[in-house]
């Protein structure tokens, strides 16, 4: 399962299955940061020690499965669609943003069932789906918070990471 750091209580994960259980680090694994695979960080693990389950928790900053960061993810929505210049941007950062928009673009249906009536048109293009996002939560990083920890999914697709499931 993966978490946000903004979802962590005193700097470490809740067992989604019982509050009650006992959370310990389980380890860690490195991540690219950028595209070009220059700069890394480290994701901490951790484990419930009853139910096994296992979780890793990503920097706020940092967008699932994608070298780059949210930042760089919201100034590429932004200016893609509302036809804006795009800042300056290494050829493997342009090749990253835009899969990005094209996994976004892919995701409105499934988004949009999800927000239901949270979301005021019912089949909005990317841009308008876009602009309500930004105006429902702000930030990508409060985006990304708001659609992992109320329904479980994310902006660019729907990663099993995010669903809760049995260890056995």
């Amino acid at each position: 399962m993966q978490l946000r750091q903004s979802q962590l209580k005193e700097g470490r994960p809740i067992c989604p299955s019982d509050s009650n259980h006992r959370v310990h680090a389980h380890g860690r694994y490195e991540r690219n940061k950028t595209p070009d695979g220059v700069e890394t960080f480290e994701v901490p693990r951790f484990i419930c020690t009853q139910c096994g389950l296992t979780f890793s928790v990503l920097p706020d900053d940092a967008v699932p499965y994608r070298p780059i960061s949210t930042q760089l993810l919201e100034s590429g929505l932004d200016c893609a669609f509302s036809d804006k210049d795009p800042p300056p941007l290494t050829e493997n950062e342009k090749g990253c943003l835009k899969r990005a928009c094209q996994s976004f673009i892919q995701n409105i249906p499934f988004l949009t069932d999800t927000l239901g009536q949270i979301i005021k048109t019912t089949h909005p293009s990317a841009a308008q789906l876009w602009q309500e996002l930004r105006e429902l939560s702000g930030t990508m990083s409060e985006i990304l918070l708001y659609l992992a920890a109320l329904f479980k999914v994310s902006l660019l697709g729907m990663y099993r990471c995010l669903t809760f499931r049995c260890a056995n």
